[in-house]
């Protein structure tokens, strides 16, 4: 006797949501602080303030920025 196949995911209470919705818009930029150290691998502290502060930091207005 052939039992009935029942879609039990179906009848769960999952939610299904779309990632791309909740994906925020908006432009992605990087930014590489390697040139920044000491042979692009140690902070020295004053020489690194240095550069953040003559960096332009209004590239990076209104958008996700990475700091690698």
């Amino acid at each position: 006797m052939e039992e009935e196949i029942i879609n039990r995911v179906a009848q769960s209470p999952l939610i299904t949501f779309n990632l791309e919705e909740l994906y925020p818009q908006g432009e992605r930029k990087r930014l590489d602080i390697a040139p920044w150290l000491h042979q692009g691998i140690i902070l020295r502290e004053k020489e690194f303030r240095t550069r953040v502060e003559a960096h332009d930091w209004t590239l990076y207005a209104n958008s996700f920025t990475a700091l690698y």
